[in-house]
């Protein structure tokens, strides 16, 4: 019986160590902030750049710089100041229908949809376009004290998105679909300093600002640290959690019951089914919760033995 139970333990143990090591192959290394715009590659085609004026960090309150840009198979794709959705500020942006975009500012609220924030200071800034290559939003938002750290070099951000046909709607309380994927990253705010740029944005702006000492990188490099998981990773969370749960109860635990009561052989034969059951069980757990944080979802596990699955129960039913 001790080799039984440590070969579960080991099966337990092997699981959440896979899942921890293929998140940080995924994740690989994330190179440096950039220079003047700290910028993030979420996907291969949603990039996000940030850039703080010399006004907001000397006051700590103020304009700051985001950029938003994306491929245009993506219903809404979002941005928000935060580790976690609940408390963020968050500005989602969609096209509006001609040939421009819509940048709503919300606040996050636990797993519920984000509420219109009518309080945000936003201002669309030129360079803004939606178009069949792609959607660009280029917006100023005065940030309050205290509320993103200006001079912090890994300030926590939050992202979203969804795909899906364009809102097209200068709507700013429209009605959103749950996100497809979520995202948590950090970025460097002391070096994403645009100066007293109005749009750092704009190439003539960024022209101007190198000829004056400024290292500019374009927005499209990868200047952040992804914190969280992948989509890759998260679509092998589903995955791993689906099969070790569905074993786990529509197989394992039924035919240990089943052996149980038709006698086949001895009670150790139960026994192990039933561990082996149980050790999917609980390494299914560990997964979805990996999968609960990485996708800001609620995740609940059944283990008690009074809500068993009908499969379960049907199972033991026939065997009486």
């Amino acid at each position: 019986m001790n080799t039984l139970f440590l070969f579960f333990f080991y099966c337990i143990v092997y699981t959440i160590e896979h899942v921890h090591r293929h998140t940080n192959a995924n994740n690989g290394p994330a190179s440096t902030a950039l220079a003047a715009l700290s910028a993030y590659s979420a996907t291969s085609d949603i990039k996000y750049s940030v850039g703080i004026s010399s006004a907001a960090r000397t006051a700590g309150s103020g304009s700051i710089y985001i950029q938003v840009s994306y491929g245009p198979s993506y219903a809404w794709v979002g941005i928000g100041i935060g580790r976690q959705m609940d408390g963020s500020s968050m500005f989602v942006v969609y096209t509006d229908g001609t040939g421009n975009v819509t940048v709503s500012p919300r606040n996050g609220i636990g797993h519920s949809e984000p509420s219109y924030d009518s309080a945000a200071r936003v201002t669309l800034l030129g360079g803004s376009k939606a178009d069949a290559q792609g959607v660009v939003a280029n917006f100023r938002y005065e940030v309050a004290v205290g509320e993103l750290g200006l001079e912090s070099t890994s300030a926590p951000w939050i992202a979203g998105w969804i795909k899906g046909s364009a809102l097209n709607t200068t709507n700013l309380q429209t009605t959103l679909r749950q996100h497809d994927a979520t995202r948590t990253f950090s970025l460097d705010m002391k070096t994403a300093d645009v100066g007293n740029l109005t749009n750092p944005f704009l190439a003539t702006a960024l022209a101007a600002n190198s000829t004056g000492g400024s290292t500019v990188v374009g927005a499209g490099d990868n200047g952040g640290v992804t914190v969280g998981q992948t989509q890759s990773t998260i679509e092998s969370y589903r995955k791993a959690h689906g099969a070790l749960m569905g074993v786990a109860w529509v197989v394992l635990l039924p035919l240990g019951a089943i052996i149980m009561r038709l006698g086949f052989t001895g009670w150790w034969v139960h026994a192990a089914v039933q561990g082996l059951g149980l050790a999917a069980i609980i390494a299914g757990f560990g997964v979805g919760y990996e999968l609960s944080e990485a996708t800001d979802l609620v995740c609940i596990s059944v283990l008690a033995s009074k809500h068993l699955p009908p499969c379960y129960v049907v199972a033991l039913r026939v065997v009486e």
